[in-house]
């Protein structure tokens, strides 16, 4: 369960088309009382939508997470390292970790009805499962998509999908309204908003271009919170003069 907590925490790639921006990167130092534990490092790419290929802009977010600490006498090293592709409408992920030495690896894409498709190894055994619709509203990879993450402002209760566990985490969700998240001189405007689970609470602040820029959660009593190094500057637009095929969304073989 503790598990579960500290890696939906972590909640972190194909040529681009015509007109493809530059990768966007958010780092973070991971605390627990106030000492450096980790770091996270979230890179963001957009890619536009292109005639005759795809109606939707493609977000890939990738995530690299590392942790060594110890949680009440708990050691803990995570390795983590996920791809994500987003669109408005679907979303797929494949998250490889490591939790003390031992591997698995977690892929899940949403499927045409609205179902989720979860393929997890563990220790050299392979299973798939499928979600209902129902019982899915976002995954931990979607709270880092500008656009999917917005959805749990129309939302009391969320369905969480973890991208590094394959568990399913619960939550009600409370709006802590609008603050100021000022680094290193600059200030950004974030909303922020907790989520209540069996498990422990999570905070979590979001830009207003809905960039995950803040997260906490408490663990054994323990508190681990993000730290962001570096207020992201706005989103600019590229130009760069590449012409291949949008990245397909679908699940790779694991």
């Amino acid at each position: 369960m503790c598990c579960t907590l500290v890696l939906t925490l972590l909640a972190a790639l194909s040529a681009a088309p015509a007109m493809a921006e530059e990768p966007r990167t958010v780092a973070f130092d991971l605390l627990m009382n106030g000492e450096v534990v980790g770091s996270r490092e979230v890179s963001l790419r957009y890619l536009p939508a292109e005639e005759g290929v795809s109606d939707h802009e493609v977000r890939i977010t990738q995530t690299w997470t590392q942790i060594d600490a110890d949680i009440a006498g708990w050691s803990l090293a995570v390795r983590n390292r996920t791809t994500s592709h987003a669109t408005d409408l679907r979303s797929s992920f494949t998250s490889s970790v490591s939790v003390n030495g031992d591997l698995s690896e977690i892929q899940g894409r949403t499927i045409d009805d609205g179902r989720w498709q979860v393929s997890e190894v563990r220790s050299g055994k392979h299973n798939t499962r499928e979600l209902r619709r129902t019982e899915i509203d976002l995954s931990t990879m979607d709270l880092l998509d500008p656009v999917r993450s917005q959805v749990i402002t129309d939302l009391t209760r969320v369905q969480l999908l973890s991208a590094e566990t394959g568990d399913v985490m619960v939550g009600v969700l409370e709006d802590l309204g609008e603050g100021d998240l000022t680094v290193g001189g600059r200030t950004v405007a974030v909303h922020r908003w907790g989520i209540d689970t069996p498990e422990g609470r999570l905070e979590l602040g979001w830009s207003a271009e809905g960039l995950l820029l803040e997260s906490s959660m408490v663990i054994r009593g323990q508190v681990i919170e993000t730290r962001l190094k570096e207020v992201p500057l706005p989103r600019e637009y590229g130009a760069f003069e590449v012409t291949m095929e949008t990245p397909d969304v679908d699940e790779e073989e694991l």
